[in-house]
């Protein structure tokens, strides 16, 4: 018998949510990469915290470091021949 309180519940289905997100953002990205686009460039001038851990899908090594540079690093692992960039400042700098 499993006892949890509504939220616990709520709480593991929004990070489960956020997950299978984040998962489809990447497998769309990498087969968009596959389908002849020559690259990708990631803006974010956001770093990982701890509390990220919960709800993306990232590693404890990636606590610290820059959001752009580890999608980066992600993409290049699905695609090697992917040209990708990655900027870690705001996007408004480039409008």
């Amino acid at each position: 018998m499993r006892v949890s309180d509504s939220h616990g519940i709520r709480d593991r289905n929004v990070r489960d949510h956020r997950r299978r997100r984040q998962h489809r953002i990447a497998s769309s990205a990498a087969c968009r990469s596959n389908a002849q686009v020559g690259g990708v460039t990631v803006i974010d001038k956001d770093v990982y915290e701890a509390s990220n851990l919960l709800t993306q899908d990232i590693t404890p090594r990636d606590v610290g470091r820059l959001k752009a540079r580890v999608q980066a690093r992600r993409l290049r692992r699905v695609n090697a021949a992917l040209r990708v960039t990655a900027i870690a400042d705001a996007w408004n700098a480039y409008r």
